[in-house]
């Protein structure tokens, strides 16, 4: 409600506001200019640096990413810079070198990663920086650092930069590190392979998830796995429904997801023949992958001994299509169960309901 010009002789105060919201409605907008980046000094540039450590690194970075090779020898001497903390400053201005992307910021990251007095955790900010960077040195660079007998942090991000550089040599290097004993490399080496997500990646990772389930945490491992759905892939992702790690156990419902129809047989027959808790899981994900014939199993486990498993299947089978599923309750009604015969008047209204709004 607008206030009246009575409000406003009223109140003083309220016929500024007034004019202001009128002024703001007329004139136009205005948005805030991005940072002048055609004087590059050295003050400046050794500014937005010190800025990389602090929570306006966002900013500073892309001003750098804007000043190009100009900023390439002071990004190299932050990397360098031991006095500052890892995970930040030099972390930071080797990722802003990969996004420079210049033969001169290649250069200075190539330095860095041979540079054995370096943390880690630097040289492996560097290799991420490399992954950006879609030539055969800095691919080369990741193939000789993504070995099993480096520093764990080194290794797992050479091997998930190598996601960038996608080859036959690289797939071959990383499958092994799927069986390295060290987690923080397998789920590098799962990163990496999901990012090249070829078909023989996803045939490597999906032999690997079926000893290391934990590997699905890595989101591109399971876009990888969906893209080239088959029946084995969903196949050997159903046991993971059952894994003891709520984490794994939502990676692989994830990943059955995104492999949609893919996944439907699997699903069918897990809700058939699985454990309680696996039929109960693919009762809940069959209600969001369409296939022919999920409706009839959804009422059949309408008389399932699980109270789980029925509640879920009432429940799916009401965001299902509602021909279909009335036609799946009369079968299952035929069978003279009250269980089948409470749970359908619960989904028949529910259903009636819906088809009112």
């Amino acid at each position: 409600m607008k206030p009246s010009a009575r409000t406003a002789a009223r109140h003083p105060l309220a016929g500024i506001v007034l004019l202001g919201l009128f002024l703001g409605a007329i004139l136009p907008r205005q948005t805030p200019s991005a940072p002048a980046c055609s004087a590059v000094t050295a003050e400046r540039v050794a500014d937005l640096i010190t800025a990389l450590g602090t929570r306006y690194h966002e900013s500073a970075e892309r001003e750098l990413l804007a000043f190009g090779d100009s900023a390439v020898a002071a990004l190299a001497a932050a990397i360098h810079d031991r006095t500052a903390d890892v995970r930040f400053g030099p972390s930071r201005a080797a990722a802003v070198l990969g996004r420079i992307g210049t033969p001169a910021g290649e250069e200075a990251l190539l330095a860095a990663l041979a540079d054995t007095t370096l943390d880690p955790r630097v040289r492996g900010a560097c290799a991420g920086g490399l992954g950006l960077i879609a030539t055969p040195r800095a691919a080369a660079a990741l193939l000789g650092h993504a070995r099993g007998d480096g520093p764990p942090v080194l290794v797992r991000e050479a091997a998930a930069a190598l996601g960038g550089h996608p080859s036959p040599e690289a797939i071959d290097r990383l499958a092994p590190l799927l069986a390295h004993p060290d987690e923080r490399i397998r789920y590098g080496a799962a990163y990496g392979l999901g990012e090249i997500g070829s078909l023989e990646a996803a045939r490597a990772l999906l032999t690997a998830v079926a000893e290391s389930p934990d590997l699905l945490d890595a989101a591109p491992c399971r876009e990888a796995l969906a893209a080239h759905a088959e029946p084995a892939t969903a196949r050997a992702l159903i046991p993971v429904l059952d894994h003891p790690t709520w984490r794994v156990r939502q990676a692989a419902a994830e990943a059955l997801l995104l492999a949609g129809e893919g996944a439907a047989p699997p699903l069918l027959d897990a809700l058939a023949r699985g454990s309680a808790l696996t039929r109960w899981r693919a009762a809940w994900l069959l209600a969001r992958v369409s296939c022919a014939g999920r409706e009839d199993a959804l009422a059949w486990a309408l008389t399932d001994n699980d109270w789980r498993v029925r509640n879920e299947a009432e429940v799916s089978l009401v965001s299902c299509d509602s021909g279909r599923v009335e036609e799946a309750l009369s079968a299952a009604l035929a069978r003279g169960d009250p269980r089948v015969e409470s749970a359908a008047a619960w989904i028949r209204a529910r259903l009636g309901a819906r088809q009112k709004r």
